[in-house]
C-alpha cells in the first residue's frame, strides 16, 4: 500500500477521466509483488481505495468503507453492496480507514462492476482474519449475486 492516489482537489474523483497514472503504477506494484489488487492511500495515509475497486472491512461486525468524502469514485457496486448490508441489518460504517485497520480485520473484500465482489484473502505477507473468505462476505456475495440475476457461489473463493 505504498502509491499515494491523486489529490481530490487535484482531479475530480466523480469523473472517470485518464488521469489514473498512480493507479495503473500501483496496479504494476502489486503484480510485481504477487498480488492482483493494490490499494491506494490518500495524503494523510489513509486507504481510500483500490486501484479499480472499492474496499471494504469487517471488524466485530461492523462493515466499514471510505466515505465518499475521502475522494473515491462513487462505485455502482459499492453502493448496491451498502444497500444490501443495511438491508441485511448489518451496521454500516463509511470511515477513514488506515491500512492497520484493513491488516487487523477479520474480512476485507473489494468490490467492482467487472468483478462484482472478491473477497481479500491475504494483505501482503499476512492473512485477513482466517485467510479465507468471511460469513459476511459470502453473504453480501450471495444476495448480491440473486438481485443479479445469477447463481450463487459464483465467483473467487466465495
Amino acid at each position: 500500500m505504498g502509491v499515494r492516489r491523486a489529490d481530490p482537489d487535484a482531479v475530480d474523483p466523480s469523473a472517470k477521466t485518464g488521469a489514473h497514472l498512480p493507479n495503473v503504477l500501483a496496479v504494476q506494484q502489486a503484480r510485481a509483488a504477487g498480488a492482483h489488487e493494490a490499494l491506494l492511500l490518500d495524503a494523510r495515509g489513509f486507504v481510500t481505495e483500490g486501484s479499480s475497486s472499492n474496499v471494504f472491512a469487517v471488524a466485530r461486525g461492523v462493515l466499514r468503507t471510505p466515505p465518499l468524502a475521502a475522494g473515491i469514485l462513487e462505485g455502482v457496486t459499492r453502493g448496491v453492496v451498502l444497500r444490501l448490508a443495511r438491508e441485511a441489518r448489518v451496521q454500516v460504517e463509511e470511515v477513514a480507514l488506515r491500512p492497520e485497520d484493513l491488516e487487523a480485520a477479520e474480512e476485507v473484500f473489494i468490490t467492482s462492476t467487472v468483478r462484482e465482489i472478491v473477497p481479500v484473502t491475504r494483505l501482503g505477507v499476512r492473512a485477513v482474519g482466517s485467510g479465507r473468505p468471511g460469513p459476511t462476505t459470502r453473504a453480501l456475495h450471495r444476495a448480491f449475486r440473486a438481485l443479479a440475476g445469477g447463481p450463487p457461489g459464483v465467483g473467487p473463493g466465495v
